[in-house]
């Protein structure tokens, strides 16, 4: 997201934390492919589409509740990301029409915090 600059130096700080990022989720992503290769019989995972919620423990809801929770972590993500570039833009006097989304080093850009969410919330409407 666009929180570069709350680090203390950014120049270090991405390219190592994006490093660790990618290694972290490469070795979750690998583990369940190998933790199912080895524990699931062959004609689940050939015929089970939804193997991974139908082995869940304890109970087949948790993968539901899992995609649910990450889908909503995404979306709010991208609420805080999208209002962040908005105000770095009219910080950056990119276009004049958004100067009103300007901000102050270390305010939380609201204004366009409430108008991301309105053009989320029509979105889904």
């Amino acid at each position: 997201s666009n929180r570069s600059a709350d680090l203390s130096d950014p120049e270090r700080d991405i390219p190592r934390g994006t490093f660790i990022a990618h290694i972290i989720s490469t070795v979750i992503y690998m583990t369940f492919p190998i933790i199912f290769a080895c524990l699931a019989p062959r004609s689940s995972l050939l015929n089970d589409r939804f193997f991974a919620s139908t082995a869940a423990w304890p109970a087949p809801e948790i993968v539901v509740y899992g995609v649910i929770a990450s889908t909503i972590g995404a979306a709010l993500t991208s609420l805080i990301s999208g209002s962040r570039l908005l105000a770095a833009i009219a910080n950056d006097k990119v276009l004049p029409i958004l100067n009103t989304f300007a901000v102050k080093p270390g305010e939380e850009p609201k204004k366009a915090l409430l108008c991301v969410g309105i053009i989320c919330a029509c979105a889904i409407c």
